[in-house]
């Protein structure tokens, strides 16, 4: 059984099937003193809307690091939806985030690293990996065939991809 889940993981990680996905606003400037990335995309599916926020203006990260966050709607009250389809929503975040970087790059933005923090089906447990962020991790190995993926403290991740 174990061979058939690493198999379908595999396999779907190399999906490109996305929810229509649209800029809500965005902001990216190169400047002097500061690059600045500050972007939000949302898509919809049949039960929920989704928010997806990349940004390096996090205090608590460098600055060449883009956090990608994710919410829904209705995330206040419940932090996973669990609505069944995980790897078009995963897909659809990590084809947000690669445009994203794109953009960056094509602003003379300088991003080196991605950083995420998959939210665990029964509330949250720095010392344990979840199925969530074994999904995430699939995906992004798939899409970023040579990325460096690096566990960090409290469940967060940093990516650093070789392209995008």
């Amino acid at each position: 059984m174990a061979k058939f889940k690493r198999l379908v993981l595999t396999e779907l990680g190399n999906t490109t099937e996305t929810f229509p996905l649209s800029m809500r606003n965005g902001t990216i400037s190169s400047g002097d003193s500061a690059d600045l990335v500050n972007v939000y995309w949302e898509f919809f599916t049949e039960e929920n809307e989704y928010e997806i926020k990349i940004t390096n203006s996090d205090p608590l990260i460098e600055n060449d690091v883009l956090r990608v966050g994710f919410d829904t709607q209705d995330s206040r009250d419940m932090p996973t939806t669990n609505e069944g389809k995980p790897f078009k929503i995963v897909a659809t975040s990590i084809e947000a985030t690669k445009r994203t970087w794109e953009m960056a790059k094509d602003e003379g933005v300088e991003v080196n690293h991605i950083q995420f923090e998959p939210i665990q089906e029964n509330g949250f447990d720095p010392n344990t990996t979840g199925k969530r962020a074994k999904l995430y991790k699939t995906f992004i190995k798939t899409q970023f065939p040579d990325a460096k993926i690096e566990s960090g403290d409290w469940g967060v991740y940093k990516v650093t991809p070789n392209k995008v």
